[in-house]
């Protein structure tokens, strides 16, 4: 009992410990960066050069960097906290929406403990002036006292504080399972990242706080911009603007493809040569990047072997390839977000041996997953797996077979071989 008694106590020194140095390294930065903003705009100097800005334009960027400066600071108290680690452990069901985490920290005694300390001290230093942003958003300063001026942030500042602290304590649970399964814990109790992280707050909120006010003009004049080109071009001008845009993107994504496909043919030709062999006999090298019905065919001789190799390429590293028979198959085409699919289309190829030589597959690029579809049967295919009347590999498996003298010799030949 005494060793649980001391751990629980020292949980709760080390929670009120972390809500305080968090709200001062804030308290340090959100000066620093206040200082350097409104500095650059007394002084015209940076942007704010024959530029004049109103006060209530800095009191909003300068809020808005200091609602990003909170959540970063909590969200590295967070990520580095391991009695909220050891809590999460013990649970019997880690399996939680949204309500349910947001119900485990609102009955967690230390999430009141850590955000109180913060919040306490943020609060204190708005009082004596560490927030003008938020009074200066809402009055002048005329006839008010320092004093005065600092009970309204001191009053507002846990209202904004306590979602921000909510909303990355409960997105650290998803991170915590993400740990145990690839069974990362220590992690959590690193010393050298959180140093690191909190340095590079402290140096890079104040150097980029001066250019603040670039992003607000940015979006201004893109706005104007469009607008300008909205109202001055003709619906046909507008449609080239799109076409053309739509040719160039479409060209520099060939010439990448392009140079891909070149730096794969040279790998082959290269190792076919180290492995005393040769790569010859290139069919449809590029045409087969515009054509989807023109395939890439070459063949590799190794004395009187011939291998008569086949390249398809996957149209995303997200979109499986299946094969439905020996002749064709399809690639998935799935549309929607990561984990939400809207639907699945199917782009449907077709595929053959060709030559008398032992058939090879070549995926380059290659899917994330390629499926054998046979009737409801749905099996993987991998590297130096058959396919019906090819062996099938992806780039990197090809050119090691072809360097080890191995290509065409397929998982479990031998105890087909034995079957027959």
């Amino acid at each position: 009992m005494k060793e649980e008694f001391s751990t629980a106590k020292k949980n709760i020194l080390f929670a009120l410990l972390r809500g305080l140095a968090g709200a001062g390294i804030c308290f340090a930065v959100k000066s620093l960066t206040s200082f350097i903003l409104f500095a650059s705009a007394a002084g015209q100097t940076g942007l704010f050069t024959n530029t004049d800005v109103p006060n209530y334009i800095i009191y909003i960027i300068t809020f808005a960097s200091s609602f990003l400066l909170y959540g970063s600071v909590i969200g590295c108290l967070c990520k580095y906290n391991a009695p909220d680690f050891d809590n999460y452990l013990l649970l019997e069901e880690r399996e939680m929406s949204l309500l349910g985490r947001i119900k485990y920290y609102l009955k967690n005694g230390l999430f009141y403990l850590e955000f109180s300390a913060f919040a306490a001290l943020t609060s204190f230093a708005a009082l004596v002036g560490g927030c003008p942003e938020i009074f200066g958003m809402f009055h002048t300063r005329e006839g008010v006292s320092p004093f005065s001026a600092g009970i309204l942030p001191a009053v507002v500042m846990p209202f904004i504080i306590f979602p921000i602290y909510l909303f990355k304590k409960c997105d650290m649970l998803p991170y915590f399972e993400k740990l145990i399964k690839l069974k990362e814990e220590e992690k959590v109790r690193g010393r050298v990242q959180p140093i690191m992280r909190i340095l590079l707050i402290c140096l890079l909120y104040p150097l980029v706080s001066p250019l603040l006010p670039l992003i607000p003009m940015i979006a201004v004049t893109l706005l104007s911009v469009s607008i300008t080109l909205a109202t001055a071009i003709t619906f046909g001008g507008l449609l080239g603007i799109l076409l053309g845009g739509g040719s160039v993107f479409y060209l520099l994504r060939l010439a990448v493809r392009v140079l891909r496909r070149r730096r794969l043919v040279r790998s082959i030709e290269d190792t076919a040569t180290r492995a005393d062999c040769r790569a010859a006999d290139f069919e449809n090298v590029y045409l087969s990047l515009i054509f989807r019905g023109r395939q890439m065919r070459f063949n590799v001789y190794r004395g009187k072997v011939v291998y008569n190799v086949l390249l398809i390429s996957a149209i995303s590293k997200r979109f499986p390839i299946c094969f439905t028979s020996e002749r064709s198959g399809y690639h998935d085409h799935i549309v929607g977000m990561k984990h939400a699919h809207f639907t699945i289309m199917h782009h449907y190829f077709g595929y053959e041996p060709k030559g008398d030589g032992i058939q090879i597959l070549l995926i380059h690029p290659e899917p994330k997953s390629v499926f054998i579809i046979e009737g409801d049967k749905r099996t993987r295919l991998y590297n130096a797996g058959r396919l019906y009347d090819f062996t099938a590999y992806d780039k990197d498996a090809f050119l090691g077979a072809l360097r080890r003298g191995i290509l065409g010799k397929y998982d479990g030949q031998k105890s087909d071989e034995r079957n027959k």
